[in-house]
């Protein structure tokens, strides 16, 4: 579920760690694979053109697919974000208060979470752990 044909890739050589090259998803292997006991998912990307370049057989790379984008976002980190249900949750610092409110939250990865909307830019958020009565 994290890969998909038309997705884009950043590709690096790890000959050419300098140069960033760019491609899309042609094709997902619908299979799992383990390797080195980690879960792999097998898929080809075409690159874009670039001028002509050979590279020695067994050349490795590494990959990012890129799932999805978020420009000028709010951003805040994983651990500060409850889940309410089918709502999330961040906990606002309001005049040196704990104010729970609900959010809307966009694209995320394992380190932020986009929010579209709840809040704005500049707000503190804890990540911690409070207790109530």
């Amino acid at each position: 579920n994290n890969i998909r044909v038309g997705y884009t890739t950043e590709v690096i050589f790890d000959i050419l760690p300098d140069s960033t090259f760019t491609g899309i998803v042609t094709q997902v292997d619908p299979g799992l694979y383990t390797s080195n006991n980690t879960s792999v998912v097998r898929a080809i990307v075409k690159l874009d053109p670039v001028d002509e370049f050979n590279l020695p057989l067994s050349t490795t790379a590494s990959v990012d697919v890129i799932g999805g984008e978020a420009r000028d976002a709010v951003l805040v980190p994983i651990e500060a974000l409850h889940q309410a249900g089918d709502q999330y949750t961040v906990f606002v610092v309001e005049n040196g208060k704990l104010k729970l409110r609900v959010v809307e939250v966009g694209i995320q990865d394992t380190l932020y979470a986009e929010i579209i909307s709840g809040l704005e830019a500049g707000e503190v958020v804890s990540t911690g752990v409070t207790e109530t009565k």
